[in-house]
C-alpha cells in the first residue's frame, strides 16, 4: 500500500492543474487569450445577430430570457403577466395557453366543470337523454337543460 505522500498525484498538483484548467477556459472565452475581442455570446450584455434582446445576465423572467429571445406566452418560462406557462399547446392541463390559469368562464372546459360559455365539451340535449332542444351553459359552468325537451 502506498503512502498519501506517494500517491501520483499530490493536493497541489490537483489544484494546479485545476487552476490551468480554469485559467485556460477563462483565456478561450476571452478570445483564446490572444488579447483579441472576445466572440459574441447571448449573455455578454451585447445585442448580436441572432439576439432579440441581451441582458447579460442569467436571470430568465426580466424581460430577456438566457438564450436571448424576448419572453412570449409558451416560452415555459413564467414572466410578468403570465399567471403560468407550461410551455405547450395543450389548453386544459393546468395552464391555458394564453398563460392563465383555468377558471370558470375561460372558454375552456377544465376538470371539474361539464361546460364553459359556448364550450359544450360535445354534449347536446339528447346526448343527456333529452329528446331534444338547446343545451346551455351556466355561469357556474354547470349545464343549463331548461331549454331541452323530455
Amino acid at each position: 500500500m502506498s503512502s498519501p505522500s506517494s500517491s501520483r498525484w499530490s493536493t497541489g498538483a490537483v489544484t494546479l492543474a485545476l487552476l490551468a484548467l480554469l485559467a485556460g477556459a477563462t483565456l478561450q472565452g476571452c478570445g483564446g487569450g490572444g488579447g483579441g475581442a472576445a466572440a459574441p455570446r447571448c449573455g455578454d450584455g451585447h445585442l448580436d445577430a441572432g439576439e432579440e434582446c441581451d441582458d447579460g445576465n442569467l436571470v430568465n423572467d426580466d424581460g430577456c430570457t438566457n438564450t436571448c429571445k424576448l419572453p412570449v406566452c409558451g416560452d415555459g418560462i413564467v414572466q410578468a403577466g403570465e399567471q403560468c406557462d407550461d410551455g405547450n399547446a395543450v389548453n386544459n392541463d393546468g395552464c391555458t395557453n394564453t398563460c392563465r390559469l383555468p377558471a370558470c368562464g375561460d372558454g375552456i372546459v377544465q376538470a371539474g366543470e361539464q361546460c364553459d360559455g359556448a364550450d359544450l365539451a360535445g354534449q347536446s340535449c339528447p346526448s343527456l337523454g333529452f329528446t331534444g332542444g338547446t343545451l346551455a351553459c351556466g355561469p357556474a359552468c354547470t349545464f343549463v337543460t331548461a331549454a331541452c325537451t323530455p
